[in-house]
């Protein structure tokens, strides 16, 4: 997987999908800790500023969201790990 901020896209494969100034943040957030838990709170102050209060799901439903950009047709392995009660991981071997 390739992330070109200047275009604001993704690639994977022959598969290329426009992403948002969010998406961007959140996967710079997870790309700069790679094999690493990325607790929720420092992902919303990544993606959202430290001045957001987070509903109950938004971070989560932006998630599914970005990880159905990166991959629509579920060919690859996902990029985005869940890791229950702590965060979210981005596997090394994704990039």
């Amino acid at each position: 997987m390739k992330i070109d901020p200047r275009r604001m896209c993704i690639t994977r494969g022959d598969y290329s999908e426009q992403i948002s100034v969010r998406d961007l943040k959140l996967l710079t957030c997870l790309f700069q800790h790679p094999d690493e838990v990325v607790s929720k709170d420092k992902l919303y102050n990544a993606g959202w500023g430290r001045d957001f209060v987070p509903s109950s799901r938004s971070l989560e439903q932006h998630i599914v969201t970005l990880r159905k950009k990166l991959d629509p047709k579920r060919q690859y392995k996902p990029v985005i790990e869940t890791v229950h009660g702590q965060g979210y991981r981005f596997p090394k071997e994704s990039f």
